[in-house]
């Protein structure tokens, strides 16, 4: 029994699908038809889904080839829940054949250019420190950013860009990065909110919460945490890994995707406009 828990990991490790270790628990997709499972106070971290699918995908050639490989493995995560649980692809990488992006503006002008924006989503990098403090009052700790400028249709590929910082050279880091922020292109906001003023019923506070909680341990909680071995100085630290989508990544995704949000129940009195949030 336990070799066949461990064996979905097992060849996830062989086939390169991005898990990096067996130590994390394998959580069961939500299975076609079944209600949605996602608490009342996770219901403020939902924004519009997309409607066109797959969404299309174009990484900057500015990334390295071991970079690309793992942004591709992250994205296929989330396609392999997708395919599970609702029988379709959320993601298409398509080839970024020979248009420089570099001179994009990675801020909110991105999505004021109009015309100049890729359709789907654009992967760019950037390891400017001076690019992050001058992108809205950003600055350079932050990991990744997504930005949604326009949905679409049914049949209309929506308008995003995902800006991830490869400053530190951390494939592993890049992996979760990359995993989170493509959580919200999906519409998927974080699994709780850091932010005092925003905190209600509908949306808890990440105040109190630690491992083993499950909206901590979600890919799309809102911050990845600098741990330490024991006995060892602070140079020996590494950054947490959530590689993995975890049993409420999925469960709330399921929800957004099947129409079983508050959002969804709201949708004929208000209009979602343009959604930003910052990955890490």
């Amino acid at each position: 029994m336990m070799f066949l828990r461990l064996l979905p990991c097992l060849l996830a490790l062989y086939f390169s699908l991005g898990a990096a270790s067996c130590d994390v628990p394998v959580d069961a997709f939500p299975v076609k038809g079944q209600s949605c499972t996602v608490a009342d106070d996770q219901d403020g971290g939902f924004a519009a889904r997309v409607r066109a699918l797959p969404i299309r995908v174009v990484i900057d050639r500015e990334f390295s080839k071991d970079q690309h490989l793992e942004i591709s493995k992250a994205i296929a995560q989330w396609n392999k829940f997708s395919q599970a649980s609702l029988g379709l692809d959320f993601y298409m990488i398509v080839e970024a054949g020979n248009r420089d992006y570099s001179h994009l503006p990675m801020g909110a002008a991105y999505c004021a250019q109009g015309t100049a924006r890729q359709a789907g989503v654009l992967v760019r990098r950037e390891d400017s420190q001076h690019a992050w403090e001058s992108d809205d009052g950003e600055n350079e700790a932050a990991a990744g950013v997504t930005r949604r400028c326009r949905l679409g249709s049914e049949t209309e590929q929506s308008e995003q860009l995902v800006v991830l910082n490869t400053a530190s050279g951390d494939s592993d880091r890049l992996f979760s990065v990359t995993l989170h922020e493509f959580g919200h292109v999906l519409g998927l906001g974080h699994s709780c909110t850091n932010n005092k003023d925003a905190v209600s019923k509908y949306y808890r506070s990440c105040e109190k919460l630690r491992a083993g909680d499950t909206y901590y341990d979600a890919v799309m909680f809102p911050s990845l945490t600098m741990r330490y071995r024991s006995g060892t100085g602070s140079s020996a630290g590494y950054t947490e890994r959530k590689e993995v989508l975890r049993a409420n990544d999925m469960e709330r995704a399921f929800c957004l995707y099947t129409g079983q949000t508050r959002l969804d129940r709201l949708r004929e009195k208000s209009s979602p406009g343009p959604y930003r949030e910052l990955g890490y």
